[in-house]
């Protein structure tokens, strides 16, 4: 069974980047942890329904209605529309301009984002691994990485050294 593992590459595509509350500013990004469970490989949703411009029109007038974009720091998607908050956390080796990401949320430039942000972050976890680094005390040291998601990282024991 393990080998079958060894010799197979898994790809989660179309992952949920969760629901917060209406005062939750940041979603734990579960799905980045996938890669301690054996995920190889991470792809964001890669169709979109058109909408009615009725409903396109509503959605565009409500304050809830943010981007979510990945900050490696906490390991969560921040939600925000605020140009304040996103030059807060706006990573300096982002390629993309954050001047995107002011104003209504553009899914493709979010996903350009996240998927920028993520591939960066996964670079930064090969090199731990190279190193034989501690997998868990780094998630754990995450601010959005809670308790249950380390507790079921160590149950699988794959890729976590």
């Amino acid at each position: 069974k393990q080998e079958v593992l060894e010799e197979s590459f898994i790809h989660m595509i179309n992952p949920s980047l969760g629901r917060g509350t209406k005062n939750t500013s940041s979603i734990p990004a579960r799905d980045v942890l996938g890669f301690g469970l054996g995920i190889d490989s991470l792809g964001e949703r890669h169709m979109y329904r058109p909408l009615a411009p009725e409903i396109l029109e509503k959605m565009q007038k409500n304050p809830d209605n943010r981007q979510k974009l990945f900050n490696k720091d906490t390991y969560g998607y921040v939600r925000t529309s605020s140009r304040a908050e996103v030059r807060s956390f706006y990573p300096d080796d982002s390629e993309i301009d954050m001047s995107h990401f002011f104003g209504w949320p553009d899914p493709k430039m979010q996903n350009s984002f996240n998927s920028e942000q993520i591939a960066l972050e996964c670079a930064r976890l090969c090199g731990r691994l190279a190193r034989s680094d501690s997998m868990l005390d780094y998630l754990d040291g995450k601010q959005h990485v809670q308790k249950g998601d380390v507790k079921i990282l160590k149950q699988a024991k794959i890729h976590t050294k």
